[in-house]
């Protein structure tokens, strides 16, 4: 399942404000895990399914300091504003 999420933020809230942006998606992840137990557990994207199985971005109904502290890193030293953080559920069909 792809989910695209854009939104137009006031200029005080910085791109790389990760937690910020990851706990405004939060309330979608949570509506769609009451509606398909399936989509209760996502994940950051990886270039294979290791790598992407590696970053659980919730737990317990918080983003986790692991998938935090990798999207930081992913990002470290690039001048352009963070453009996307891409998750995936494990449901996708990717066994």
């Amino acid at each position: 399942m792809n989910l695209f999420s854009q939104h137009r933020d006031a200029d005080n809230i910085p791109s790389r404000a990760f937690f910020f942006h990851f706990e405004r998606l939060r309330p979608v992840i949570e509506l769609l895990a009451r509606k398909d137990r399936l989509l209760e557990n996502w994940y950051l994207k990886g270039d294979d399914l290791g790598e992407a199985l590696k970053y659980r971005a919730y737990e317990d109904d918080r983003p986790t300091k692991d998938a935090m502290n990798e999207v930081a890193d992913r990002y470290k030293g690039r001048i352009q504003p963070v453009d996307a953080i891409v998750c995936w559920n494990r449901s996708a069909g990717v066994s």
